[in-house]
């Protein structure tokens, strides 16, 4: 979902939600503080407790993982209700196929080859 700005405070009487931010900053509003989350940081957020996503840098895209049934605003039913979600199929789109990494000889790790950190072979 791509969040602009706060949203409103709610809670979810039975449903745990999860947020993961793809682009942007999150804040999220909490009655104990507020959380924030960027690129690559998720938050689950557990069932019965009242938070607030905020958009603080934008644009602000997350991955929001919960049952489909999940109202948008919890047990609340507001003007902001969405009973049916807009579904994102694939994000990012996917790559070309050509523009795909070929696969190659893998390389064995530092450790493996008898090279840790801070040594150097020494074959002479």
């Amino acid at each position: 979902m791509k969040l602009s700005d706060a949203f409103d405070w709610h809670h979810h009487a039975t449903e745990d939600e999860m947020f993961l931010v793809i682009a942007g900053r999150l804040r999220m509003h909490l009655r104990d503080g507020p959380i924030d989350l960027g690129p690559g940081e998720f938050l689950v957020v557990p069932h019965g407790v009242e938070h607030c996503p905020d958009a603080i840098e934008e644009p602000c895209h997350v991955l929001l993982v919960e049952p489909g049934t999940t109202l948008n605003t919890g047990t609340d039913v507001t003007d902001r209700t969405r009973a049916t979600l807009e579904r994102i199929d694939r994000y990012p789109p996917p790559l070309h196929p050509s523009s795909r990494r070929k696969p190659g000889p893998r390389l064995a790790s530092r450790a493996a080859r008898g090279l840790g950190p801070g040594f150097r072979r020494d074959d002479g």
